[in-house]
């Protein structure tokens, strides 16, 4: 829930940088109306209704995968619309956006899973179905397991890109 107390204390004592946070500019945010009321997770953020969402602040929102591919699915993404990882620029702010993504990410999927292995990334385009930045957060095994391939990094195929292979490219 959103207004979990527990995890928002979490996250705001031990995964976020407090002072330090800053919130997007409009270097990603598309003005046009069009486009945010086509995408449905800016439309997600335009929700009242909190029950839909794990988390949300002013910066980022998580909630479960309509069509999770593990027990544990959640999407973590950032509140202003941002396209894809092909919008991301190498630089402070980018890498700063995607390290919340995984610390929120990483929050959430510990409170939500015991111990199991875990697996962080993004869908490349044209392999993603939303065009809106979202991190995929698992608990693993997948179920059913075929679901594995769709989120593999696969040489020489860029349609899945582990968070941490990201971070290297931003940080370049």
């Amino acid at each position: 829930m959103v207004s979990n107390f527990g995890l928002t204390w979490f996250w705001n004592c031990f995964c976020s940088s407090g002072s330090n946070q800053r919130l997007l500019t409009n270097q990603y945010h598309n003005e046009d109306s069009t486009l945010r009321n086509s995408c449905v997770f800016c439309k997600k953020v335009s929700d009242e209704s909190d029950e839909l969402f794990l988390y949300k602040d002013d910066r980022l929102m998580a909630f479960w995968d309509r069509s999770p591919a593990a027990a544990c699915h959640i999407l973590v993404c950032p509140v202003v619309h941002v396209p894809s990882v092909r919008s991301l620029q190498s630089g402070p702010q980018s890498t700063k956006l995607v390290s919340d993504m995984l610390e929120l990410g990483q929050c959430l999927v510990a409170e939500h899973s015991s111990n199991q292995p875990t697996r962080f990334g993004f869908h490349m385009p044209p392999f993603n179905s939303v065009d809106h930045l979202h991190l995929h957060c698992f608990a693993l095994p997948f179920s059913p397991r075929w679901k594995e391939v769709k989120y593999t990094e696969i040489p020489g195929l860029p349609s899945f890109l582990p968070v941490h292979r990201l971070l290297q490219r931003l940080n370049r």
